[in-house]
């Protein structure tokens, strides 16, 4: 079972690097980091761990890292990785304990998350733990119309099936596409890379566009939430291979309410 916590704390001024995107680094506020463990819950007590325990951990050892990383004006995605095996090490004192992931989000649309998902050694004569895994997640909108039709049904049939939706018109969206993806150690300019891939195989392609009319790929392919989360992920997965980074998923939400996920075995 997996519990997470989610630890507030205040950075001061936070500045930039020279020469690296500003999403990359943290910014003078308050902070926001959400920590995930694995365990089974106490008989008894029915926690996995006490709550108070990870936050005065996060106190302890990944706040002051964050500070002293960032006035020394270094990436996150070079002190992350350390503050989760500081992390780690400070938790695991439980032996039923094992850190599963850190996370904090950079700005309302950028995520980092470092993943430590193999079982880790508690003795320093046992094999040295593994690097851990740098995953983030860009969200951007796009607004599209499209009709969702089926050409070998009756016009009743689909009236019945897709509803207001089936519109001979169209009817239009704001769509919102998460995209996340593994970088490895020491990136920079991830968060870049993927703005770049984003631009040129979503935004040039479907935005501001009337998917079923203006766009070859769903000419013959209904667009579904479902099958333009799809169709986002395999042109992102190239783009994204091609700037050294895996592409892990899509998530594109149609409203508030609906989103679709691709691929799910990544999730």
């Amino acid at each position: 079972m997996f519990l997470t916590r989610v630890t507030k704390f205040f950075l001061h001024e936070m500045a930039p690097s020279e020469g690296s995107s500003p999403a990359c680094d943290l910014l003078e506020t308050w902070i926001e980091l959400e920590t995930t463990v694995h365990g089974s819950p106490d008989a008894q007590t029915g926690y996995i761990l006490d709550i108070s325990q990870i936050d005065r951990a996060v106190f302890e050892t990944v706040a002051p890292m964050l500070a002293a990383s960032s006035a020394q004006h270094r990436s996150i995605f070079h002190t992350l990785p350390t503050a989760a095996n500081a992390l780690a090490h400070s938790l695991e004192s439980e032996k039923h304990i094992r850190l599963h992931s850190i996370a904090l989000d950079l700005s309302p649309t950028k995520r980092i998350q470092c993943l430590l998902t193999e079982t880790r050694p508690h003795s320093p004569l046992c094999t040295p733990m593994p690097q851990p895994t740098i995953e983030i997640t860009a969200s951007y909108e796009f607004a599209a119309s499209h009709r969702l039709h089926c050409a070998d049904r009756s016009d009743e049939e689909n009236r019945r099936i897709f509803g207001k939706c089936n519109n001979p018109n169209g009817h239009g969206h704001n769509y919102r596409i998460e995209v996340r993806c593994a970088v490895p150690m020491g990136s920079t300019g991830a968060f870049d890379a993927v703005d770049a891939a984003v631009e040129n195989e979503i935004m040039r392609r479907f935005d501001h566009r009337h998917l079923n009319l203006d766009c070859p790929e769903f000419a013959k392919l209904n667009p579904s939430v479902e099958n333009i989360a799809k169709i986002c992920f395999e042109y992102l997965e190239a783009a994204l291979a091609n700037a050294g980074l895996q592409a892990r998923c899509v998530r594109v939400h149609e409203t508030p309410k609906t989103s679709a996920i691709y691929p799910a075995t990544q999730f």
